[in-house]
C-alpha cells in the first residue's frame, strides 16, 4: 500500500516527467513492475512494483494483476524460483557479502527498449537492474548475508534462459613474511626440465624438479582450512635455491582461488605451515590481505642486505682486502643479465649501486683465501656476479679488483629493507 504523501510525491515527479504523454500511450498488458520501470528514474522511495501499481490506478483505476506482461512475458512472476536456485547453489559457501547479476533473453532487452522508443521513456530503468535488486534483496532475506555492489566475496550469476547459476568466487589473500633456513629448496614449485611437469623417471612421476617448495609448504594447510581450488604465490623478489632468507623475513601474498571456507583460524593455520615447514621454513606477521597487497609485493623495488661467504683461489693479503669497502662503498657496477638466470629473463645491461659494503671476517692474519662481508644493495644487485664477475659479465667485480678468482660458498638475504621492516 502506498502512503499518501509518497504517492502524491511520485504522481508530481513523474507529471513533470511527461507522465501524461506516455501513460496515455503505454499498453494496459504491462505488469506493475514492468509499468513501474518505465518511471524507474522519475521520483523516490518506491520499488518499481508499487510504483507501477499507483500509476495503473491513477490512470484507469484498479485493474487485475498482468499475468503475460508485454515486456518480460511473466519473468517477474519467477522472481522466487530465481531466488532458491541462488541460494542453492550459495548454501555450501562461506560468505558475508554478495551481489546478484542476471542474463535475459536478448530479445526481451530489444523489445523493452522498443517500448521506451515509441513510448518517448526517457526515465525507464532496464529490466536487468530491477531483476538484479529484486533477486538480491529475496535472496538477502533468506541468507541472512549482505549485498555488496562493489566487492562482493562471491558474485551470483542467474541465466533466466535456462535457469542455471554460476558463482564467482573472490579469492582469498594471506599477507605474511617468510624466513627460509633451507638451502635445498625454491621458492616456487618448479616444473621437471625434463618432462615439463607431466611426470617422468627424472621426477620420479612427481612432474617437479624439486619435491618441495616455500610455496606448498606454506599454501598446504591454508588449501586445506579454505577448501579453495588453487593458489598463486606471489613474493618480493626471490632468493636463490641455494641463499638462506634470514632476518625478518620476505614479504609474500598467497592468493586462493574459489575457497569454499573464508572464516577459519589464522592463527592455528599459521602454526600448521610452520610444523610442516620446521627447520625449512617458518612464516610470521600473518594477516588477511588484498588485491592490493599483490601489487606491493611485485612492483616495489627496496635495497637488500646479504651476508656472502667467499672463497679464493689464490690467498689475498689482508690489506687489500681492506681497501674493498672503500672501493665498492657507493659504486655503480655494469651487470649483464647472469649467465644463469639469461635462460628465463632478458639479456640486458643493468646499472645497480653498492650502497653499503663491510668486512666481516677473514680466516688469515695476514692473508686470507676465505673471507666473508655485509653487503648492502639496490633491488637488482647480483651479489654473487658481485664477487665472482661471471666471466666477465658483470664489470669491475670483486675478483677482477683483487686479481683473482672468487667462489661463493654461502649468501644470505639478512634484510629487505621494505616499508615494514623499516617501521
Amino acid at each position: 500500500m502506498v502512503k499518501g504523501k509518497d504517492r502524491e510525491k511520485f504522481i508530481e515527479d513523474v507529471k513533470r516527467a511527461l507522465f501524461k504523454d506516455i501513460a496515455l500511450k503505454t499498453p494496459r498488458k504491462l505488469c506493475n513492475h514492468c509499468l513501474g520501470r518505465l518511471f524507474g528514474k522519475a521520483g523516490s522511495g518506491l520499488d518499481n512494483w508499487t510504483r507501477g501499481n499507483a500509476l495503473r490506478k491513477f490512470v484507469s483505476g484498479p485493474e487485475e494483476a498482468v499475468k503475460d506482461c508485454e515486456i518480460c512475458k511473466g519473468l517477474f512472476t519467477e522472481l522466487d524460483k530465481f531466488t532458491n536456485l541462488a541460494c542453492e547453489k550459495l548454501r555450501d559457501y562461506d560468505y558475508s557479502t554478495f551481489v546478484i547479476g542476471t542474463k535475459v533473453d536478448p530479445e526481451l532487452i530489444e523489445n523493452e527498449e522498443r517500448f521506451w522508443v515509441d513510448l518517448g521513456a526517457e526515465n525507464a530503468e532496464q529490466i536487468k537492474l530491477e531483476l538484479n535488486r529484486e533477486i538480491g534483496k529475496k535472496v538477502q532475506s533468506l541468507v541472512g548475508k549482505e549485498v555488496d555492489n562493489k566487492k562482493p566475496e562471491i558474485a551470483v550469476t542467474i541465466d533466466t534462459r535456462y535457469d542455471s547459476v554460476e558463482l564467482q568466487i573472490a579469492p582469498i589473500f594471506i599477507y605474511g613474511r617468510y624466513i627460509k633456513y633451507s638451502r635445498e629448496i625454491p621458492q616456487t614449485k618448479w616444473p621437471c626440465k625434463k618432462c615439463n611437469g607431466k611426470g617422468c623417471s627424472r621426477c620420479s612421476g612427481t612432474g617437479k624438479m624439486y619435491q618441495e617448495s616455500v610455496e606448498e609448504i606454506i599454501a598446504k594447510p591454508f588449501m586445506a582450512a579454505t577448501k579453495g581450488c588453487a593458489h598463486a604465490f606471489h613474493g618480493m623478489g626471490r632468493e636463490d635455491i641455494d641463499a638462506r632468507m634470514l632476518g625478518s623475513g620476505r614479504p609474500f601474498v598467497l592468493e586462493i582461488s574459489k575457497p569454499v571456507i573464508r572464516n577459519f583460524d589464522l592463527e592455528e593455520t599459521v602454526k600448521k605451515a610452520n610444523e610442516i615447514g620446521k627447520g625449512k621454513v617458518e612464516i610470521r606477521e600473518v594477516r588477511f590481505g588484498e588485491r592490493n597487497d599483490i601489487i606491493k609485493v611485485k612492483e616495489e623495488r627496496h635495497p637488500k642486505t646479504y651476508r656472502i661467504e667467499v672463497e679464493f683461489e689464490h690467498a689475498v693479503n689482508n690489506e687489500k682486502i681492506k681497501e674493498l669497502p672503500s672501493i665498492f662503498t657507493g659504486r655503480r657496477i655494469s651487470q649483464k643479465t647472469p649467465i644463469r638466470v639469461v635462460h628465463r629473463r632478458a639479456d640486458k645491461t643493468r646499472m645497480r649501486r653498492v650502497l653499503e659494503f663491510a668486512i666481516e671476517s677473514l680466516n688469515g692474519e695476514k692473508e686470507s683465501k676465505k673471507a666473508s662481508f655485509i653487503i648492502k644493495g639496490e633491488s637488482g644487485l647480483y651479489i654473487k656476479e658481485l664477487f665472482h664477475g661471471d666471466n666477465g659479465r658483470t664489470q669491475g667485480s670483486v675478483a677482477e679488483t683483487l686479481g683473482t678468482s672468487v667462489k661463493v660458498n654461502a649468501l644470505d638475504v639478512i634484510a629487505i629493507h621494505d616499508e615494514e621492516m623499516e617501521g
